[in-house]
């Protein structure tokens, strides 16, 4: 009889609706609570190893302000340089430039080289005639040494296939 009451319990406990919805619903919910908190104390544990505090010479080493004193004087160097920077941009003349209009992505590309060489034109009749010399130096050398490249892959190319 004991075998008959035991498979009755569970059948008990498949039908039962705790058993069904019941159970799982606060597995759910206690095994979280305790990943949550797992988890939040590794989180603090890490972050309070992270802060490290250092003594006040240790900060002086590092140029670091500790007192009030220290830091009202930092702030005020810092606002020197902050003027002295306004000054010397202020000073400067900014009424010598040109706007430039660049390429807009729903032109052709004919358009676009056109705007490319009369930007070309425009820089190079601002820049100095050395300076342009000197950029169309670089260029053929560019292209000498883009030749010469060539040169040697394509004497690569019919070195490998003669073999």
């Amino acid at each position: 009889m004991g075998f008959f009451k035991n498979l009755h319990s569970l059948y008990i406990q498949k039908t039962s609706k705790f058993f069904r919805q019941g159970m799982p619903f606060f597995v759910t919910i206690l095994g979280s609570l305790y990943f949550v908190i797992e988890f939040r104390q590794y989180e603090y544990d890490a972050h309070k190893d992270k802060k490290k505090s250092i003594s006040p010479a240790e900060a002086k080493k590092l140029g670091v302000a500790m007192t009030p004193e220290e830091i009202k004087e930092k702030e005020k160097k810092d606002e020197e340089k902050i003027q002295n920077f306004i000054k010397e941009h202020a000073e400067e003349d900014n009424d010598d430039w040109e706007n430039v209009r660049g390429p807009r992505p729903e032109e052709d590309e004919n358009v676009r080289t056109e705007l490319d060489k009369d930007n070309r034109a425009r820089i190079l009749k601002a820049m100095s005639e050395k300076q342009a010399e000197d950029l169309q130096k670089a260029r053929l050398l560019k292209l000498e040494d883009q030749r010469e490249a060539l040169r040697k892959m394509r004497g690569a190319m019919v070195g490998s296939e003669q073999k």
